[in-house]
């Protein structure tokens, strides 16, 4: 085709356009010529004198035909963009009427000063072109609303360009300008603004930003920006907002005022916790968080409803919330490049979700290829597993306990078929192992073998749990009346306050060693001694209530009474009725000779107990989700781990694919089969799984060992050694002089153990646990070489490690033994008042737990001192005495400060959270015999003897305003002010029990 037939062809398409248009607006004259390949403007334009709007754009143009100004009078818009324009086309400049113009992606390198005759323009595109710099007269186009000069090299704007008062848009973005220019902020009009990709501001956004207060679109990506300020709340109109690709870590707290954004953008910063600001903004739809380093999304995220496109993608998110599925309005979601495992249950409620990007997962619930296919896919997957259950096989735990030598290990290998391990004197804190009974019924049992020595008894509380079996095992050859207690009441009351409805039978070993009437004697005079436990227990236990009915009465306070804690004298006597029905006080005499005949009937006897449903809730689970197995499996598969989180429980039971809602019957479950061991009725234990307790008893194996050691020593060389010693014996030294577990010492006991975790961490677990509390690393000796050291090369080593003081090795040790504390004498013309706690604990007291309590205590203070049954510590400035008082029935735990009416909240300040630790410590003991008081200050300051106790009960009431004070009914009956009765706002324990599904999740 020749370029004259090209011509025409091209006028006759234009001729057919121009009469279409022409037709079909009348009087509003356009016409589109839009990627035509033109080269030249037609001269037939010339002829349309009422053409308004002229689209030459996508073409070849390099300049405009000679009269273009003179004959299109009428022109109001005119788009050139994408074009091969070098230098502004001249001829537009005559172009009075123009309102809109448009030269983008051309390669134009400036703007011609005459650009102010353009009065009328409003709209203005120069895009992608090579413009240096704009000319001063651009600031004269005063009915200038929209801008766009991005992509270009600007360096800085006029000087007036302030002056542009009616522009509502201006673009920016991919320039060279170092700053927001500060003209800017005098167009009070702007309604969108993009600074985007500039050098950078590379620091906080300026404060002037607030001035711009009609701004709903801001786009400032690729700036460096560090901080906003916390005036942008005053952008209150503000919908979209694009702050990617800078250097963020954190919102303002005003942020949240921006209730109208829409659109929030906040990819490729630093963001390493997620900005609970946004969280405010309830009707963001679109929300981008790509490419920052955030591990955790929160639960709130459901709060923004109106969600529909959500970005996470590039992160280090572990796991999605549960509550991302209530935001059913969700379009399109990204968490590609993250570490998930699993997606949330019911993650097939977002119907609306047509969009999900997974790939780059670990994923394995639901498997990457359904969730390929989509939400419904994801659905169904969901649904299936949760249908499916399987059959397992029922496992219980059987726990032998007893004084040492009793006979424990021999019974236990006994009752496996084993009659040819010898027997042994050697002791161990405490073995599990496996074992299965077969009369009919396969019976698989998690047998725990606890060693007899004393110095165990304090860690062993631990492993005391519910669903077991207790064989306490008795040595009758050796028993006698007077080692009842230690061979039996001792245990009895350890399992009776721990777990309270436990079944419990009791073995005699060693029947062939007595004489017939020797066996049925001592047998007799057990099963009467146990009855006359639960007896004594019952009749304090029904005092204590009536005591403290009285109390009540007597007190004229208005205040609401509590709820009864699971350690009221009402619940515990029911505790002892159930114990009591649940000990097997009846003797089962066996020899553990050759002969297996007596060993049979507990044989037989364990499946039977172990089918009882009413002694045993595993009866109940012998079908089961296969989700729970599978969860089974992958603990199982950490059981070289000494521990793990409460919150890594949760991920792997949602890679299990265990519903939230069952998470608390399957970590029952699991506990009651032995799987994993779990001290929910502590609130600093809570956040610990420990999986099948192995290596835990290995690192109490070994502790207790150098304790042992260290006790053997002391007790074979009362006078000290004068030879050199060994690194180790040093620190071994360390533990028997002061009752102190260095950093040295810790990592050997790992070491030993073949534990893998760091010896902070594992200190840090001890310290949770109550056994330590940290000191101050300042040994006189390096431990690595047995020297001493400088106090230089001391600091530095210093700052890396830190020793352990152990309270339960300082009591059995007997460090400190016989020094007392006492609070320190005011010097005052003030009137001094006492004011005290006190925790009584009738019958028996757990072993150790006043040593745990004056551990667990430690975050709470700055300074202490600590000698044999007591302490004082400091909170701030008031001291605090700690003390443990300890009579034939009756063991005394008691807070005591000094106050004065002046300062007495600060003496509650001090006091209440050691209370709070106390009480936490009491729950873990549901069946213990135990009160709490509040000592009256006037009988003390008397000096009496027997001085009135109110009842704890009202350190959880809130104190009376009227009337201000409180009778004592002892002797003259004197009124005691409120503030030396009550805390100034009533103490809420955070020792509850984990009763309910809210508490482990």
């Amino acid at each position: 085709m020749t370029a004259s037939e090209g011509d025409k062809k091209l006028k006759a398409e234009y001729l057919r356009e121009l009469m279409c248009r022409g037709i079909a607006l009348e009087e509003q004259w356009q016409l589109s010529l839009w990627d035509k390949g033109l080269e030249r403007v037609p001269s037939e334009l010339t002829q349309l004198a009422e053409l308004h709007v002229l689209d030459l754009g996508g073409n070849n143009l390099k300049e405009l035909p000679a009269g273009f100004s003179h004959y299109l009078t009428n022109l109001g818009v005119l788009d050139l963009k994408k074009n091969n324009f070098v230098s502004f086309p001249e001829q537009i400049l005559d172009l009075a009427s123009v309102t809109e113009l448009d030269l983008s992606y051309n390669k134009l390198k400036s703007i011609p000063p005459e650009i102010n005759q353009l009065q009328r323009l409003q709209k203005f595109f120069l895009s992608q072109n090579y413009i240096q710099v704009l000319p001063n007269a651009v600031c004269e186009l005063f009915l200038l609303e929209e801008l766009d000069i991005s992509y270009n090299y600007l360096t800085y704007l006029p000087a007036k360009f302030g002056q542009l008062k009616r522009l509502r848009t201006l673009d920016l973005d991919h320039n060279k300008i170092p700053y927001i220019p500060p003209q800017v902020f005098e167009l009070r009009e702007l309604v969108e603004f993009d600074f985007s990709h500039n050098t950078a501001i590379s620091g906080p956004l300026p404060c002037n930003i607030a001035f711009l207060t009609n701004l709903q679109v801001l786009w400032l990506s690729s700036n460096g920006l560090t901080l906003l300020p916390n005036c942008i709340q005053e952008l209150v109109l503000l919908e979209e907002l694009i702050l990617d690709n800078n250097k963020l870590h954190n919102l303002p707290c005003d942020f949240k005022h921006l209730q109208r954004v829409k659109v929030l953008n906040l990819g490729f910063n630093c963001y390493e916790i997620f900005p609970h600001a946004v969280l405010a903004l309830n009707r963001v739809e679109e929300l981008f968080l790509s490419r920052n380093k955030l591990s955790h999304i929160p639960e709130e995220i459901s709060l923004l409803q109106h969600l529909r496109v959500l970005w996470l993608d590039h992160n280090n998110v572990e796991s999605i919330p549960d509550s991302i599925t209530r935001l059913v309005n969700m379009e399109e979601l990204s968490v590609q490049g993250n570490r998930l495992k699993c997606l949330p249950e019911g993650f097939g409620k977002l119907s609306n979700l047509d969009c999900l990007d997974v790939r780059e997962n670990p994923l394995l619930q639901p498997p990457l290829d359904v969730c390929k296919n989509g939400v419904k896919a994801i659905a169904a997957f969901q649904e299936e597993l949760q249908r499916i259950k399987v059959s397992v096989a029922p496992r219980f735990k059987l726990a032998l306990v007893g004084r040492k030598q009793s006979g424990k290990t021999q019974l236990k290998h006994s009752l496996n078929g084993d009659l040819n391990v010898p027997s042994t004197t050697s002791s161990k804190f405490l073995n599990i192992s496996a074992m299965t009974f077969d009369s009919g019924t396969r019976v698989d049992t998690v047998v725990y073998d606890f060693g007899g020595n004393g110095m165990y008894h304090f860690a062993q509380q631990f492993f005391f749990t519910e669903n077991c079996l207790y064989l306490l095992v008795v040595n009758l050859c050796k028993y006698r009346d007077s080692t009842f207690w230690d061979d039996v009441g001792f245990w009895l009351s350890v399992i009776i306050a721990r777990v309270p409805y436990a079944c419990v039978c009791i073995v005699g070993t060693h029947v062939d060693q007595c004489k017939e009437d020797e066996v049925e004697g001592r047998s007799l005079d057990i099963h009467k001694k146990i009855s006359q436990i639960f007896s004594d227990m019952k009749t304090k236990s029904h005092l204590l209530s009536i005591a403290n009915s009285m109390e009540e009465l007597l007190q004229e306070s208005s205040a609401p009474t509590s709820v009864p804690s699971p350690s009221s004298p009402t619940r515990r006597t029911k505790y002892f009725q159930s114990s009591q029905n649940r000990v097997l006080s009846a003797v089962l005499p066996i020899s553990l000779a050759d002969d297996q005949s007596s060993v049979k009937h507990i044989q037989d006897l364990l499946p039977y107990l172990y089918s009882n449903v009413q002694l045993f809730r595993n009866n109940n689970c012998l079908t089961v989700h296969t989700t729970w197995v599978h969860l089974e499996d992958m603990i199982k598969e950490r059981q070289e781990t000494l521990f793990i989180t409460l919150e890594d429980f949760h991920g792997m039971a949602a890679i299990a694919g265990v519903p939230k809602r069952q998470r608390l019957e399957v970590l029952q479950w699991l506990e009651d089969r032995g799987s994993l061991l779990y001290l929910g009725n502590n609130p600093h234990l809570r956040k610990y799984v420990i999986p099948t307790s192995v290596n835990l008893v290995k690192l109490f194996n070994r502790l207790f060992s150098y304790a042992l050691r260290a006790l053997s020593e002391q007790q074979a060389s009362p006078h000290p050694n004068t030879t050199p010693a060994s690194s180790i014996q040093l620190v071994t030294e360390d533990l028997l002089l002061n009752g102190v577990v260095s950093s040295y010492l810790l990592n050997a006991v790992l070491q030993e153990a073949g534990l893998v975790e760091l010896p902070e961490v594992v200190g840090r677990f001890l310290c949770d646990l109550g056994m330590f509390f940290p000191i101050p690393y300042h040994p006189s000796h390096n431990a690595a070489t047995g020297e001493e050291g400088t106090s230089q090369q001391q600091d530095a080593v210093g700052k890396d490690l830190v020793s352990y003081s152990v309270p339960w090795f300082r009591h059995k040790l007997g460090c400190q033994t016989g020094l007392r504390l006492t609070l320190p004498y005011y010097h005052t013309t003030v009137q001094i008042e006492t004011l005290q706690i006190k925790c009584c604990i009738w019958h028996f007291c757990p072993p150790g737990l006043f040593e745990r309590f004056t551990a667990t205590i430690h975050p709470h203070i700055v300074h202490r001192m600590d000698v044999s049954n007591s302490c004082i510590v400091y909170r701030g400035k008031v001291p605090v005495l700690v003390e443990l008082k300890v009579s034939q029935d009756l063991t005394c735990m008691l807070l005591t400060t000094k106050l004065t009416q002046v300062n007495s909240w600060s003496a509650w300040q001090a006091v209440v959270p050691l209370v709070k630790e106390l009480c936490a410590l009491l729950e873990e003991w549901p069946g213990m015999l135990q009160s709490l008081h509040v000592v009256c200050p006037h009988c003390l300051q008397q000096g009496a003897t027997e001085p009135h106790e109110f009842p704890g009960r009202l350190l959880t009431l809130p104190r009376p305003r009227e009337p201000a004070t409180v009778r004592c009914p002892k002797g003259e009956g004197a009124d005691l002010s409120v503030a030396l009765v009550y805390p100034p706002e009533p103490i809420t324990t955070f020792g509850e029990p984990l009763n309910n599904q809210n508490d482990v999740l």
